[in-house]
């Protein structure tokens, strides 16, 4: 009797610590009173996929400045901004090289768009580097990995070396 209730709480020990284990986690929202002015929201893009090679910053002594920067290794053609026009929500201040730096006006830092970097695709037949992002994988849906399923694993283990001391012991 004693070794099935040994094994019965084993297993609810076992089952409890791995539903634990994969509960989701919920965050709630916090409002504190008015909401502060974030400015543009920016996206990277080559040649129209999203990807980590284009990078970007604002001047510090004029917050309406940008500067993008593609980092990739092939040719750079030009730059393509979609969801602000030039003249209207941007002009143009500098373009050298890999980098361009812009200025928003009023209504563009309220815009949504996107930086795209146009270059050059490498045609050679079998080229990892004819499609620009494919080595920037975006993880940033992905969870981290917590390591809870190894405490279940070691708890399991816990019980199962604590019943084969018990049953030493009879």
């Amino acid at each position: 009797m004693k070794k099935l209730i040994s094994v019965l709480l084993s297993v609810m020990m076992v089952i409890s610590v791995g539903a634990l284990s994969v509960m989701p986690v919920m965050a709630s929202t916090v409002s504190s009173g008015e909401p502060t002015p974030t400015g543009p929201v920016i996206t990277g893009q080559v040649n129209g996929e999203t990807s980590n090679q284009v990078s970007f910053e604002a001047s510090i002594s004029n917050p309406n400045q940008f500067t993008f920067t593609y980092n990739g290794g092939l040719e750079l053609l030009g730059w393509e901004f979609s969801g602000i026009v030039e003249g209207a929500d941007y002009t143009v201040v500098a373009d050298n090289g890999n980098t361009i730096t812009i200025a928003l006006t009023a209504s563009g830092m309220t815009k949504q768009f996107v930086a795209n970097a146009k270059v050059k695709q490498d045609t050679k037949p079998g080229s990892e580097t004819n499609k620009p992002g494919a080595s920037d994988k975006d993880n940033t849906g992905k969870s981290p990995s917590t390591g809870a399923a190894m405490t279940g694993i070691l708890v399991a283990g816990a019980g199962i070396a604590m019943l084969a001391a018990s049953k030493k012991k009879n």
